[in-house]
């Protein structure tokens, strides 16, 4: 669909902006540019207000300008965007926590309001569904037309939506297929419902499993509504690939207000794409690895992912990106290993909560330093892009682990009693996702990076294996862990560790699956700190969400004590290959407060399978590579030092806050260097 070039463009038009007399000048402006693809949005709510009757003529005639123009289009039927009547005449309103209707709103985002219809609702699913395949049937056979996206954004949110007969009764049948029987059921979360016609949906979190099962079953009914759009646009054009897109993905979005599963989604459609938010003012070194936290776990969703939506600035008149910075953030995300490349937006936004962002350009559409910036890299692409097609990151060696079980209960854990309303309670004690964020910014030390793998997959190809903060292991998954290790494997826990049944129960005893064979490990107390330190490696670090201490078990190390001279650390052989269990979490010490002290004790842990390969802290060196041997070799100093670094040959194509001196390049913070590596030299 798109081998004999690299994609690089922007989403375009969602009534009522960009105005029609703008369009013009905008669509030829980025064609002289060199962008390769416009997105447009035909919004159910604009043009199908009246049941039946579609009104297309602005989306005909951005289609005509885009083909004058030579722009591929990717044409997106918004959906959540419902027309009044399915309100009225369908029943489509949501219900929420205590029967609570949920109508309809308008925002930036969903600026013709309509935001959002019960898609639960079979009679409200087909009309959408018809929706997108009438769009499909309109544009399939124009020459313009390149793919679709069938969704934008796919999420179940708030927490409490829907709670209507339709979603109850999807839920109770999605119950029933998992469960088999009510009987069963029961047996598994000790329960007592008297038949599945019988259960509804939790109102507090009060209850874990509840609402455990309620936000698993509406990640399932999201990606159940995304295949149903696919398939019907699939039906309008079978010749015609088919995307949908995730806001932020599994790794970065809150799990209970705002669920979702990735790889749910992905296997929806043909291919999958993401919105890359990643911060424009990054301050700490959680933040310069945002990159590589979205795009790791995107690569493991689809190794063909796409940013969909890529943000040069952020809306409501807040700070621009600094232009340094956003060339770097352009080079860190193409290095993701993206196959191709969307910008949200061409013009700023003028209406809703999203007024004066998003977007290269001013409202007007004047240029700004952020646009010439997006421009250049457009030029580069356009001239060296051909050497990105089919590139690839490489395997890692190292692999963190992702469940969306731990990260499930963890986030319901943070909510608390603060749970009994549709109100987003605060994210602070969510651990899980502050855990996995700030350990994948600890541990991506190697040029090879870091991989991103679940608990179904093969662990065997790695030789370093990371698990941080899983509360949820099942019993599958901690044979396969046993197995890894005895096979030759290095294995770090950072606790929490396999403390709760599959039915979010604390096992009686920590950790479960008699895992206390692996780790040397066995949990007895958990409490809220106050004060107490750790030491590993000679080095000292605090800031823990808990202190677990426990005994040491079989002929395990001890390598870490707390300051309460309590274990914090355990080495143990085990088969080939050898265990790290650390009672005290590196990564939640890392996590708002950067200490060296917990870099450095993540630093010692690689440096035992692979030592002398690590790159210097603030420094990261990641490739794509092609078949035929292309190596695209992607150099950045995200720390706050400068840094040398060998220079081998290579067709240099962008650089910032370095100085080349032949043999070498000297980095400053922030500093940059993109090139392609000469085959000889290899």
């Amino acid at each position: 669909m798109w081998l004999d070039f690299f994609p690089y463009g922007t989403q375009y038009y969602r009534f009522p902006t960009p105005r029609p007399e703008e369009w013009e000048k905008d669509l030829r402006k980025l064609a002289a540019i060199g962008y390769t693809h416009v997105q447009f949005r035909p919004q159910w709510r604009s043009h199908e207000r009246i049941r039946g009757h579609y009104e297309w003529d602005d989306i005909d005639r951005l289609f005509e300008l885009a083909e004058r123009n030579r722009l591929r289009v990717v044409l997106k039927p918004l959906l959540e965007c419902a027309p009044d009547w399915i309100f009225r005449d369908c029943g489509g309103t949501r219900i929420g926590f205590g029967g609570m209707p949920l109508p309809p709103i308008a925002h930036g985002a969903f600026y013709v309001g309509g935001w959002l219809p019960c898609f639960d609702h079979p009679e409200v699913m087909a009309a959408g569904a018809a929706f997108a395949r009438a769009a499909a049937e309109r544009y399939k056979g124009h020459a313009a037309l390149w793919f679709y996206d069938a969704w934008n954004e796919p999420r179940s949110r708030p927490a409490g939506q829907c709670h209507c007969v339709h979603s109850v009764a999807s839920y109770r049948h999605w119950l029933a297929d998992r469960f088999g029987s009510i009987e069963a059921l029961n047996q598994a979360f000790g329960k007592a419902w008297t038949g599945f016609d019988y259960v509804m949906p939790p109102e507090s979190a009060n209850d874990y499993a509840e609402m455990f099962l309620w936000r698993q079953w509406a990640a399932w009914a999201v990606a159940e509504q995304v295949r149903q759009v696919g398939e019907a646009i699939h039906r309008a054009d079978p010749d015609r690939a088919v995307l949908n897109h995730i806001g932020g993905s599994s790794v970065q979005a809150d799990s209970v207000f705002d669920s979702s599963d990735d790889l749910l989604n992905a296997a929806a459609t043909d291919f999958y794409g993401c919105s890359f938010p990643v911060p424009l003012h990054p301050a700490d070194p959680v933040e310069e690895d945002c990159s590589d936290l979205i795009g790791d776990w995107l690569r493991r969703v689809d190794p063909e992912f796409w940013i969909h939506e890529f943000y040069p600035s952020w809306g409501g008149w807040s700070r621009p990106c600094e232009p340094e910075t956003l060339n770097r953030l352009l080079w860190q995300a193409l290095a993701s290993g993206t196959q191709g490349f969307t910008f949200w937006q061409y013009r700023s936004e003028r209406v809703g909560n999203e007024c004066n962002g998003f977007a290269m350009r001013e409202i007007n559409g004047d240029e700004t330093p952020r646009s010439r910036i997006c421009d250049k890299m457009a030029e580069m692409i356009r001239q060296r892009g051909g050497r990105l097609i089919g590139t690839r990151r490489p395997r890692s060696r190292v692999a963190q682990l992702y469940n969306k079980e731990s990260d499930l209960i963890s986030r319901i854990q943070a909510c608390g009693k603060h749970f009994m309303s549709e109100e987003q309670p605060e994210t602070a004690n969510d651990f899980y996702k502050r855990m996995i964020a700030a350990g994948h910014a600890l541990y991506d030390r190697l040029p090879d990076g870091v991989d991103f793998v679940v608990p179904a997959d093969d662990f065997a190809g790695y030789e370093f294996l990371v698990l941080i903060g899983e509360e949820m292991v099942s019993e599958a998954t901690a044979r396969k862990l046993e197995a890894f290790v005895a096979a030759g494997g290095t294995l770090v826990v950072e606790y929490p560790f396999a403390c709760r049944e599959p039915n979010t129960w604390i096992f009686a005893d920590r950790p479960g699956w008699g895992l206390e064979r692996l780790t040397g490990f066995r949990e007895q107390l958990r409490l809220t700190p106050t004060g107490e330190t750790a030491r590993l490696f000679g080095r000292e670090f605090g800031s823990q969400r808990w202190v677990i201490t426990g005994e040491v078990a079989g002929d395990a190390e001890v390598i870490g004590y707390w300051s309460t001279g309590e274990p914090a650390a355990l080495r143990r052989k085990y088969g080939k290959g050898e265990v790290f269990t650390l009672a005290a979490s590196p990564s939640y010490a890392y996590a708002g407060t950067f200490s060296a002290a917990a870099e450095t004790v993540a630093a010692e842990l690689l440096e035992t399978r692979f030592p002398g390969e690590l790159l210097p802290s603030g420094l990261s060196l990641k490739f794509r590579l092609g078949k035929d041997g292309r190596k695209i070799a992607f150099l950045f100093n995200l720390g706050r030092q400068k840094h040398t670094w060998p220079l081998p040959a290579m067709e240099i194509w962008d650089c910032g806050r370095c100085r080349l001196d032949g043999t070498a390049v000297e980095m400053e913070p922030g500093g940059f260097l993109v090139g392609e590596v000469e085959r000889e030299a290899r």
